[in-house]
């Protein structure tokens, strides 16, 4: 049988041994004797944090700072498991990467463009993979210099051109008609012309064409 009490309830001292307690309306909060708390209806915090620890120590806490900011403390690793897809709503737009309380990088939409920003003045973004047990940085984006890149590999074009635009433009391009020439070299003269060499496959010298910008 369940016992009931009206109006304000005080328990703090002695125990109920061998017995669950029930705070009802309706059994709305049991306490078992193993120690667990059974809420039956929703759970109002209006004041302090929410701290939760399962060796008396190392607590992982839940605050609320007002307006609705809500703080995870983790004193360790922060692990998300989800049975099937995650999904991240973002009113404002923008994901933060933060190292230290310090935003470091961002993902963020911009007029419905998708933006991946290294906020921190001149830190390069680096794309790395695992190749053969190694890792390798596939494309450093090098942003104190304006965004170069450099790939670790070869850099192929199934369709399309690539262009590069200084004083002058120059186009290159793959012609699938002409089998025997292959690019030998792309460099800077002297007198600051840029120069393309095409080579003849299997020649092992020069034999072939280039084309240079400039007057």
């Amino acid at each position: 049988e369940h016992a009931s009490l009206a109006g304000a309830v005080d328990i703090s001292t002695g125990n109920i041994a061998g017995s669950d307690m029930y705070l009802t309306a309706t059994d709305n909060m049991i306490f078992s004797t193993g120690g667990t708390a059974t809420f039956l209806k929703n759970v109002s915090l209006t004041g302090g944090l929410l701290s939760i620890t399962s060796d008396g120590s190392n607590a992982v806490t839940f605050t609320e700072s007002g307006a609705g900011l809500l703080t995870i403390a983790v004193p360790d690793d922060f692990n998300v498991n989800a049975g099937s897809d995650m999904n991240f709503d973002a009113n404002g737009g923008d994901f933060r990467l933060l190292d230290g309380g310090t935003v470091m990088g961002r993902i963020g939409l911009e007029n419905g463009d998708l933006n991946i920003d290294s906020v921190r003045q001149d830190y390069d973004m680096r794309f790395k993979g695992n190749d053969g047990g190694s890792v390798i940085n596939a494309l450093v984006l090098d942003m104190s210099n304006n965004g170069a890149a450099t790939f670790s590999g070869n850099v192929t074009l199934t369709n399309g051109v690539l262009e590069s635009f200084n004083a002058q433009p120059m186009y290159f391009f793959s012609t699938p008609t002409v089998s025997n020439y292959e690019l030998l070299s792309i460099d800077k003269l002297a007198n600051g012309n840029a120069r393309l060499r095409v080579y003849k496959s299997g020649s092992g010298s020069f034999r072939g064409f280039e084309i240079q910008t400039g007057g």
